[in-house]
């Protein structure tokens, strides 16, 4: 990976990593046709999948962590086969769009699946998976909707036994989402204040990201028959930060955070064991258990947002080269004073009997995320050009779809037209 050395607001890479051309070693050895590395990309990860697959008979535990190192490594390896934005090329020349999803699907969600399966836990650990389906669950961004499995005795937790809805409401989600991406990137030219911007970029985010996991999650259910969970719900309603990051903001990155950082900490072990019926305890040790407890379920929350500052940072060390300067592991360690904030002061409320209405509610929660996140997650974006190439990026996915809908609407008027002439 490229250094990266702040120049002129932005990031530059350091030459001790470039050739004198301005590639990256790694890039000049990879072919220059987009599609011929995305091809690279795709057949690797799935190579990757087949492999897990093969070596599910291994008990969880070391060796299965020592089997899942390459898969792995070879995630953490395909975001580099793409070109991150750079100071020296303009904006519309970086593959930041891919870096994102690529980051996200594989370093991210099938890293976090293949080590909780290494743990005895997450979806990959379900038995009822036939190859086909072991394959999907494991690049596909999405969660499969279980009952019990990989949750030991305790059942199904939160929204993972919810149902997001059949084939034709994640295809009608799915165009929803690119309704809101076209309508967004016409108000973003018209050049609003910066903070509104930064609220347009945010629906950007989820609408991309809902984008990518709704269609996946439709394809799957109607092809294999898979029932996934929700990855978004409604996120403007949130009325608390609870409430948004743990039932309705991008729910398939927080139940991989589930599976591999929160379960253990709070069960006191990484590899899962059966659940055995314990004997029967006094009061005091009662009181004394739920009060560990409690501290664990404390101290999961605290390690789930501090792996996921970490695997951000990561994602902009891709985009990048470089790091945010801390700015992106900010915005997601100031989340645990300010949840922790918000769990006494609602507490101080309902003991003096005072509700809050929800719209204000709601408004608090977003308008404190929003102000945090424009003095880090989006300051950083704006500092080393992550904006204006992924707004390029857009724009250019969204031309390209508009020319090839109206080729394929041009071609077939002229067949019709042909066969009545």
């Amino acid at each position: 990976m490229k250094c990266l050395l702040p120049l002129n607001g932005r990031a530059a890479p350091c030459a001790c990593f470039t050739q004198p051309n301005g590639q990256s070693d790694i890039m000049a050895a990879l072919p220059e046709s987009y599609w011929h590395r995305l091809c690279v990309c795709l057949a690797c990860t799935l190579l990757c999948a087949i492999y897990i697959f093969c070596c599910r008979h291994l008990k969880p535990g070391a060796r299965r962590l020592i089997a899942a190192l390459p898969a792995v490594v070879c995630n953490c390896w395909v975001p580099l086969l793409f070109h991150p934005v750079t100071a020296s090329a303009p904006p519309q020349s970086s593959e930041i769009l891919t870096i994102v999803l690529v980051e996200f699907a594989f370093t991210w969600l099938a890293n976090f699946k293949v080590l909780a399966w290494a743990a005895g836990r997450g979806p990959l650990c379900a038995s009822q998976w036939n190859a086909a389906q072991f394959v999907a669950v494991l690049l596909a961004p999405i969660t499969p909707l279980t009952a019990t499995q990989g949750r030991g005795h305790q059942g199904a937790r939160g929204r993972q036994a919810e149902h997001a809805g059949g084939p034709a409401d994640m295809a009608l989600a799915f165009m929803g989402k690119v309704l809101l991406i076209a309508v967004g990137l016409g108000i973003v030219s018209l050049e609003p204040p910066l903070l509104v911007l930064e609220l347009l970029y945010t629906l950007g985010l989820y609408a991309i990201l809902s984008f990518v996991m709704d269609g996946p999650a439709a394809l799957f259910s109607a092809v294999i028959g898979m029932e996934v969970s929700p990855h978004f719900d409604a996120p403007w309603r949130s009325q608390s930060l609870a409430d948004f990051w743990s039932k309705r903001w991008d729910l398939a990155a927080g139940n991989t955070l589930r599976d591999l950082v929160y379960e253990p900490v709070q069960q006191g072990r990484l590899v899962r064991v059966q659940f055995a019926a314990q004997p029967r305890s006094t009061r005091a040790s009662a009181a004394a258990e739920h009060t560990q407890l409690r501290r664990r379920r404390a101290l999961g929350s605290a390690l789930s947002f501090l792996v996921s500052g970490a695997m951000h940072e990561l994602q902009f060390g891709y985009m990048t080269g470089g790091w945010s300067g801390g700015l992106m592991m900010l915005f997601f360690v100031a989340q645990v004073p300010l949840l922790a904030v918000e769990r006494r002061l609602g507490a101080a409320l309902q003991q003096r009997g005072w509700r809050i209405p929800g719209a204000l509610r709601a408004a608090a929660t977003l308008g404190s995320l929003l102000l945090l996140s424009h003095f880090s997650f989006w300051a950083a974006c704006h500092r080393y050009g992550v904006t204006a190439a992924a707004l390029a990026s857009v724009r250019g996915v969204v031309a390209a779809g508009r020319q090839a809908t109206l080729d394929v609407v041009h071609s077939g008027v002229s067949r019709l037209a042909a066969m009545t002439a």
